[in-house]
C-alpha cells in the first residue's frame, strides 16, 4: 500500500502508517491555530497586544483591506453560470473574513482595547506562539493577496515566498488546510491549488468552452491529473472508469498489450496510494462528464485487500473527514467496488498451503486494529455497498489475512486480463 502526501483516510478512529495517531479535523494538536479560530469558523481572532515595527508599518502603509465593494469582483466579468457565480461569492466571503481578522489586529492596535472574545497575544509566552501567529498572518496576506489579483497559486509556491519562515511544506499545507475549514470554503476558493501526483490515461481530453482540445490524456505512460478550470470541459466516450490504489498496478495494466484495446473503451486514474485533493476532483468532474442520457458510465474501483486498501476505496467515495469542508465535489458516490474482494483471493491462494507465497499474508497488530474501527465508524449509510464493506472486513478478521492486487499478477493473463474478464462480466 502506497502512501499519499495528504494522507487522507476516510475512517475518522484509523491511525497513520506510522502508528502515529491520525489527524482528523483541522490539526488541533499542533495547535498551529489559537482555540479561538478553531472554534470560530466565521470570525477568526486575532489581536496583538504588541507587534513588531516593521510588521506594524507594512499593515499601515499597504492597503491590505479596503472598506469599499472588492474591487476585483467589480472587475470580473458577470457569468450566467451558476458554479461560477457560486465560486465568485465564495471568493468574496474569504476576502471579507481575511479583511475582518486585518482589521480586528488594527482595532486592538490602535485603541489599545477592544472586546475580542479570546485574545490571542504577540508575542505569546513562547517562541513558538510567535511563530505560530506568524506564519498565520503571513499565509492569510498571501491568500488575500491572490484572491485580489485574481490569481492562482500553488502551496509551494506560498511556501518558497518564506521558507525560512515556515520551515517545510508540511507546514504550509496544513494552515491552508485549517484556513480553509475555518472559512467554511473550499481551497480553490483560496486561489491555493495543490500540484496533483495522481495519474491519468484513456478515451478522455481537456477542452475550452469552444471546444478547442487542451489536453489528450490517452498516453499509456500515463498524464498527471490535470487542474480544470471554470473556462475548461472534460470530455470521455469511455464506458467504463477504473480507480487504482497503485501506480505500480497503473503501469502495468497500462503497459500490458490488452491496453491497447481497453484505452479506447475506458478510463484508469491512480491517486499513487491515499489520493490527494486535486486527483478525488479530477474523479469527481470525469464521473460526472460521462453521464449518457439518464445513466452515468460506472466508476470502479481496484485496491488492496486489506484495510488501508478498503479505506482508501473509501476516501475515493465518501471524501476524507480531515477535508470534509471540500463537500461533494471531492466524492465519487457511485463508485463500485470491482476487487479484490475475499471470493476473488482467496479460492487461489488456499490451493497452497504457503500463504506468503501465494500473495496471501497475514494480518499485522496495526491492520487487525485498522479494521476494528473501521467496522464501529458511524458513518456508514447503510447502502449495499456498505454491507460488503463491514462483511469483507468481518472475514478479513476471521481467517487473519489479506492479499495485494500483484497477487492477481499469478494468474496466466496477469492483472489487465483478469480486468477484462471483470468488465465483461
Amino acid at each position: 500500500m502506497e502512501t499519499g502526501e495528504e494522507d487522507m483516510l476516510y475512517d475518522g478512529m484509523s491511525e497513520s502508517l506510522t502508528d502515529t495517531a491520525c489527524t482528523i479535523w483541522p490539526v488541533n494538536e499542533d495547535q498551529m491555530l489559537s482555540d479561538a479560530y478553531q472554534h470560530s469558523p466565521i470570525e477568526p481572532p486575532a489581536m496583538l497586544s504588541t507587534v513588531s515595527g516593521d510588521l506594524q508599518s507594512q499593515w499601515f502603509e499597504e492597503n491590505l483591506f479596503t472598506t469599499a465593494e472588492n474591487p476585483l469582483l467589480q472587475e470580473l466579468p458577470i457569468s450566467n453560470d451558476v458554479t461560477t457565480a457560486t465560486h465568485l461569492i465564495q471568493k468574496e466571503r474569504v476576502i471579507s473574513s481575511i479583511e475582518s481578522v486585518f482589521e480586528s489586529m488594527l482595532d486592538v492596535l490602535l485603541n489599545k482595547e477592544g472586546s475580542l472574545t479570546v485574545v490571542m497575544r504577540f508575542p505569546g509566552k513562547t517562541a513558538e506562539d510567535a511563530w505560530r501567529f506568524t506564519v498565520l498572518v503571513c499565509i492569510l496576506e498571501i491568500i488575500h493577496e491572490a484572491i485580489a489579483t485574481n490569481r492562482v497559486i500553488s502551496k509551494r509556491e506560498i511556501y518558497y515566498r518564506h521558507p525560512a519562515l515556515f520551515t517545510n511544506q508540511i507546514v504550509v499545507d496544513r494552515y491552508v488546510d485549517d484556513i480553509a475549514y475555518t472559512f467554511d470554503t473550499c481551497r480553490s476558493s483560496l486561489n491555493v491549488c495543490a500540484a496533483a501526483k495522481g495519474l491519468v490515461s484513456g478515451a478522455v481530453s481537456i477542452t475550452k468552452d469552444d471546444n478547442t482540445v487542451v489536453h489528450r490524456l490517452d498516453d499509456p505512460v500515463g498524464h498527471l491529473v490535470p487542474t480544470i478550470d471554470s473556462e475548461q470541459n472534460i470530455q470521455t466516450t469511455a464506458k467504463w472508469i477504473l480507480v487504482i490504489e497503485k501506480e505500480a498496478i497503473f503501469r502495468s495494466i497500462s503497459g500490458s498489450t490488452a491496453w491497447e484495446t481497453l484505452r479506447h473503451k475506458g478510463v484508469i486514474v491512480t491517486g499513487k496510494g491515499y489520493p490527494d485533493l486535486s486527483t478525488r476532483i479530477f474523479l469527481h468532474h470525469l464521473s460526472a462528464a460521462s453521464a449518457v442520457g439518464t445513466s452515468h458510465v460506472p466508476v470502479y474501483a481496484l485496491v488492496d485487500f486489506d484495510p488501508d486498501g478498503l479505506s482508501i476505496m473509501c476516501t475515493y467515495k465518501y471524501g476524507s473527514l480531515s477535508l470534509a469542508h471540500e463537500g461533494h465535489a471531492a466524492q465519487v458516490r457511485d463508485l463500485q467496488w470491482l476487487g479484490v474482494k475475499s471470493n476473488q483471493a482467496l479460492p487461489l491462494g488456499m490451493a497452497s498451503s504457503e500463504h506468503q507465497n501465494d500473495g496471501l499474508l497475514q494480518l499485522s497488530y496495526r491492520d487487525r486494529r485498522k479494521a476494528s474501527r473501521m467496522l464501529c465508524n458511524e458513518h456508514y449509510t447503510g447502502d449495499d455497498f456498505d454491507d460488503e464493506l463491514k462483511r469483507e472486513l468481518q472475514v478479513m478478521l476471521m481467517l487473519n489475512l489479506k492479499a495485494e492486487i500483484e497477487f492477481l499478477e499469478s494468474r496466466d493473463t496477469g492483472v489487465a486480463g483478469w480486468l477484462m474478464e471483470q468488465l465483461a462480466t
